[in-house]
């Protein structure tokens, strides 16, 4: 992840005291604390993309249809996209040429809610959307997979070579895979340094050494020079 976008986040968090007066922002503060830690880890420590699923594979039998697999990822800012049953997409276009289809987090208003009879949703449902596109757009996005679209042809299929997808056959070859980050280790040219044979420890242990804590370590560099090292 990039300094410019670590540097977006600004984090506040609620300080509790009594008489503290629980309101709807106070509560939004809270929670928003906690997601946007959660988003700077998905963002500093991985790379963002699909973790697990979310294949897309053409319809049995064939058709302007395509099946999302189950599936889990990350997308650009940090959030986690879960889609927990597989998904039919049936491509809308008719025009030629390449058709990118992507998943976008969503936000949805959702249940119980408060009145119950046409009042405000309680709760915020964490989900996605999924869409066609001519061009990737500028706003946060994963691709699943795109198409080489002819509308000639009456049907998506799989891939007959995966390095080399055909016309409406399934390209997943842009798909970005979620990583952990990882640091490689400094090479340095530089030959390990030899240790040194240890000064010989003088028989005698000064009595203000004898009295100090049983937490502390005595050595000695030289016989002469006396250093305290913290255990």
């Amino acid at each position: 992840m990039a300094l410019k976008d670590i540097i977006k986040f600004q984090l506040k968090r609620v300080n509790p005291f009594q008489g503290l007066v629980i309101d709807a922002d106070t509560w939004r503060d809270a929670h928003s604390y906690h997601r946007d830690q959660q988003r700077l880890h998905m963002l500093a420590f991985h790379k963002i993309g699909i973790v697990e699923g979310l294949q897309v594979t053409a319809n049995n039998p064939p058709d302007l249809s395509v099946n999302i697999q189950p599936g889990m990822a990350t997308d650009p800012e940090g959030n986690v996209i879960i889609v927990s049953q597989t998904q039919r997409y049936r491509i809308q276009t008719r025009d030629k040429g390449i058709t990118y289809l992507i998943i976008q987090f969503r936000e949805v208003p959702s249940e119980p809610y408060q009145p119950p009879d046409g009042g405000q949703p309680t709760r915020i449902l964490e989900a996605y959307r999924i869409q066609e596109r001519e061009k990737l757009p500028n706003e946060s996005y994963l691709e699943l997979a795109r198409i080489d679209f002819d509308p000639a042809e009456e049907a998506i299929k799989n891939a007959k070579s995966s390095s080399n997808p055909g016309k409406n056959e399934i390209n997943s070859s842009f798909r970005q895979e979620a990583t952990s980050v990882t640091v490689a280790p400094s090479v340095t040219s530089e030959k390990p340094a030899v240790p040194q044979k240890a000064a010989a420890i003088p028989q005698e242990i000064p009595a203000t050494l004898r009295r100090q804590s049983p937490w502390v370590t005595p050595y000695w560099e030289k016989p002469a020079r006396i250093c305290i090292v913290m255990a």
